[in-house]
């Protein structure tokens, strides 16, 4: 069973009308995230998926003006991982209140200050 975040596409919305580019960086697979994201709707094509085989492949550098959002806190190994992917540090980092049974924290507050910070973060490169 897979649960949407309520906010999911509020926070996908967000993120393409501030960013130039949107990527899914995930510790799943890459057919079940492609599947995920077909059945949610998110808009995501297969190239803009990265999943944990590209991980494992240690890339570094990816985009070091790329924002990560992420619901892991910053000093968790996943996290750390997809920060050196993109060759960025904790100051590009946003946290998102975390999504896990049975809390399900909404993340409301997180989506409305969410183009402030990536505008902010757009002139920091």
């Amino acid at each position: 069973m897979t649960i949407l975040r309520p906010e999911a596409h509020a926070i996908l919305s967000a993120c393409r009308d501030g960013a130039e580019e949107v990527i899914l960086f995930t510790f799943g697979e890459k057919d079940y995230a492609q599947t995920i994201c077909a059945e949610f709707d998110f808009g995501f094509q297969p190239n803009q998926i990265l999943s944990c085989e590209y991980l494992l492949l240690s890339p570094k550098d990816l985009a070091p003006a790329g924002v990560l959002i992420d619901d892991k806190e910053p000093d968790e190994e996943s996290a750390r991982v997809k920060m050196a992917a993109l060759g960025i540090g904790a100051n590009r980092y946003l946290r998102v209140p975390p999504f896990r049974a049975p809390e399900f924290a909404s993340c409301r507050l997180f989506v409305a200050g969410l183009p402030a910070k990536i505008e902010r973060l757009a002139g920091c490169r």
